[in-house]
């Protein structure tokens, strides 16, 4: 799906811990409460 977009709230705390994952155009799978790459063959959404 190119050219969409997805927008989240989260506490300043938890922004600056993931920062660096945070990336435009880079899908990651949200789990409670971590981000980590999404490397599964079939994408949901």
């Amino acid at each position: 799906m190119n050219g969409t977009k997805m927008q989240a709230f989260v506490t300043a705390k938890t922004c600056s811990v993931y920062e660096t994952l945070l990336k435009e155009n880079q899908c990651l799978t949200i789990r409670n409460p971590s981000l980590d790459e999404n490397l599964h063959m079939l994408k949901v959404c």
